[in-house]
């Protein structure tokens, strides 16, 4: 049956367009409309299309409300052709005609992107991922956590004065230890020690002198869930360089027995006795997600590890799940602090107090951030002198979205009566807890909810304590996420946070490697995180709407995105670690993205402004070779002061090279380095005119 419906209303004003199409089709389908009627715009595209298995007239229809003037009026045509009609009345109908002469082509202006894809044969590296049925063993799981890699790492291992290059590698897929011949040029060094762990999957890697003998050893973390708990596959693994860059493993003593299966491994001297020790975080207990694996804090006592977490960092062991982490001064005190992310829960600051990590959430203001937060990178992006953060989440575009009063749960316990614990995750809707996958998936799971359940509207109709009872959720492990929004931590100055969102187009995927620096040269710190996720449970299906995202800073901690048109970073495959290294030998930064099951990709900085940049690596001494921890400040000749930190181990299992870099205006330089040491000494270095790269050596 049909109905005619008739609009009775009389007090608003509007308009109706038609169109008559000479060099287009004849009701000119497919142009867009646009007016302006005192402060408000509208826009219409004419189709014929409407609802459901229907089309109208093409005829657009506007309501101007109150006003009955209309400011400006115009037609875009698909041949190309532009109208634009002033000081109309309203309560009309107008019919415009399209010109019937070839439209004017515009002069579009070529504008050279930012960075561009670069020829090196770096960029044939290939990440192969081995494909393993994670939901045979958890069912319910709302993701996998079988394809989280690879990670990547910097560092020179062979004492030639560049940077050499680690990439992860999956199970049966040995990790590739790449050397630098110079500028784009790199060969693969095959088989060795490393190739022979290819039964293990690596996650974060670091090179780093474990034995004070003044080389760069390379510490790999063992991780992935292709095995089961405890399995001795999942020890990590410590290589040691003979200083030419050949690598054996390290005797069996000199890391504890760690059968864990982790994330990430960042370094620091935070016991200041000149050597360098670890961290190392847990990511899943295989066949037990979402439960708190082990994460450890490892002293260095003459090349060997101990763990000391229970003693020094209680709090630290099985807080959560860690994607990864960042050793830095947060309260300004000149001790690095350890700064963590978690996934199901907050990210937590470990201040160190000179005897251990302590951690204050409530003093850190991010004890309400509840997140699944991936990774993490430090700078001053708000140029008042102290160490503020970069976060990659999850996004908001995705089917999950939390509030702090209404978040995501999940429950693991054991529901069904059998003794086996199982995952179940939850939403609200209306303040009513719902399960968030079906019958179907759930009762694959637990067969008791068919019997409970006939029918799907029954199931669908059910609350959550009505599906599985308040008691046993209540008897079950819970955790939540409130935040999925990647963003900025402001600091205070004292390790006190405020949490800014990055701007809307940065939530469209979930992010993982993100990287704090002045791509532009213009004084400002800038981000560039790379983003997508394929590894959701079948149902939700990928998370892969980004492009990867590059956001100028403008110094007082805001960032404007640009878009992947203009930048050139175009990555839509489903992309994790992301380090950046002066590739070309021209003194800026290329960006090097670490894709899961495909090629790395590498960007070029076409440096399109004529600013400059000054490289400053330093020279430290034996045990901590690059001078980790180290807080160095420069003086600009504006007048200004600028603040950075050396990092081993940073964004998402990813390692930095050592070296500092500090922009400046073509009108300005860098005129002074102070560098406050992490054995406390400080040196003061002039910079002389023209200086694009030195080299600071640690004072005696």
């Amino acid at each position: 049956e049909v109905s005619i419906l008739q609009n009775n209303s009389q007090d608003s004003h509007r308009i109706l367009v038609k169109l008559k199409g000479t060099r287009s089709n004849p009701d000119g389908i497919g142009s867009t409309i646009r007016i302006k009627s005192g402060s408000k715009k509208q826009i219409r595209y004419l189709t014929l299309s409407r609802g459901y298995m229907a089309s109208g007239e093409a005829i657009a229809h506007f309501g101007t409300g109150k006003n009955d003037q209309i400011d400006e009026l115009s037609v875009h045509w698909p041949s190309g052709h532009k109208q634009v009609f002033n000081n109309l009345s309203a309560d009309q109908i107008y019919t415009i005609t399209e010109p019937g002469k070839e439209p004017i082509k515009s002069q579009r202006k070529e504008t050279k992107q930012l960075f561009s894809p670069m020829p090196t044969s770096l960029a044939g590296l290939k990440h192969k991922e081995t494909l393993y049925d994670d939901y045979a063993v958890q069912p319910l799981l709302p993701q996998k956590n079988s394809q989280l890699g690879p990670g990547m790492a910097w560092g020179d291992i062979d004492g030639d004065g560049d940077e050499d290059f680690y990439l992860g590698g999956a199970k049966d897929d040995a990790g590739k230890l790449i050397r630098n011949n110079g500028p784009g040029k790199f060969s693969t060094l095959t088989g060795g020690a490393v190739a022979a762990d290819s039964a293990a999957e690596d996650m974060g890697a670091l090179f780093f002198d474990s034995d004070s003998d003044g080389d760069l050893d390379l510490y790999v973390v063992s991780g992935g869930v292709e095995c089961t708990k405890n399995d001795p596959v999942l020890q990590d693994r410590l290589y040691l360089n003979n200083g030419k860059g050949a690598f054996t493993k390290a005797p069996k003593g000199t890391l504890p027995e760690m059968y864990d299966s982790g994330s990430t491994v960042t370094c620091s001297d935070f016991d200041s006795d000149g050597d360098l020790d670890l961290f190392v975080g847990g990511r899943v207990v295989p066949g037990q997600y979402p439960t708190s694996p082990k994460s450890y804090l490892l002293q260095n006592v003459n090349g060997k590890f101990k763990d000391v977490t229970d003693s020094m960092a209680p709090g630290l062991r099985s807080y959560g799940m860690v994607t990864s982490a960042i050793w830095s001064d947060a309260n300004g005190d000149k001790r690095p602090d350890l700064i963590v992310t978690y996934h199901w829960a907050p990210i937590r600051v470990y201040i160190n107090n000179g005897s251990g990590l302590e951690s204050d959430p409530k003093a850190s203001g991010l004890s309400e951030l509840w997140g699944w937060w991936n990774g993490i990178s430090a700078g001053d992006v708000d140029s008042d002198g102290d160490i503020d953060y970069a976060v990659s989440n999850f996004g908001m575009n995705t089917k999950y979205h939390p509030k702090e009063k209404n978040p995501i749960r999940v429950f693991y316990g054991d529901f069904d009566g059998t003794g086996e614990s199982t995952i179940v995750e939850a939403k609200y809707e209306n303040n009513v807890l719902l399960p968030i996958r079906g019958r179907s998936c759930s009762s694959n799971a637990m067969p008791f909810l068919l019997d409970k359940f006939k029918t799907f509207d029954s199931f669908a109709r059910a609350s959550l304590q009505e599906i599985y009872t308040s008691t046993k959720l209540e008897n079950s492990k819970i955790y939540k996420a409130t935040e999925l929004n990647s963003g900025i931590l402001i600091n205070n100055g004292k390790g006190n946070f405020e949490f800014k969102p990055l701007p809307k187009i940065a939530q469209i995927a979930p992010g993982f490697g993100i990287d704090l620096s002045d791509f532009d040269g213009d004084g400002n710190l800038d981000i560039y995180m790379v983003q997508n996720f394929y590894g959701p449970e079948p149902e939700t299906g990928h998370m892969a709407g980004g492009l990867s995202q590059l956001l100028k800073g403008n110094g007082k901690g805001a960032f404007t995105p640009i878009s992947p048109e203009k930048s050139g970073l175009v990555v839509f495959e489903d992309t994790k670690s992301l380090t950046r290294k002066d590739l070309n030998g021209d003194g800026w930064s290329e960006y090097i993205v670490g894709v899961n099951n495909g090629n790395l990709k590498i960007f070029t900085n076409d440096n399109v402004t004529e600013n400059r940049v000054i490289s400053i690596n330093l020279k430290g001494i034996a045990g901590n070779t690059t001078g980790v921890g180290s807080i160095v400040t420069a003086k600009i000749s504006d007048g200004s002061v600028r603040v950075a930190e050396v990092y081993s181990g940073s964004g998402y299992l990813s390692q930095n090279p050592p070296t500092i870099s500090f922009a400046t205006k073509a009108s300005d330089k860098v005129t002074e380095v102070s560098v406050n040491w992490p054995n406390g000494k400080e040196s003061i270095t002039e910079i002389s005119e023209g200086s694009s790269m030195i080299e600071i050596k640690q004072p005696e």
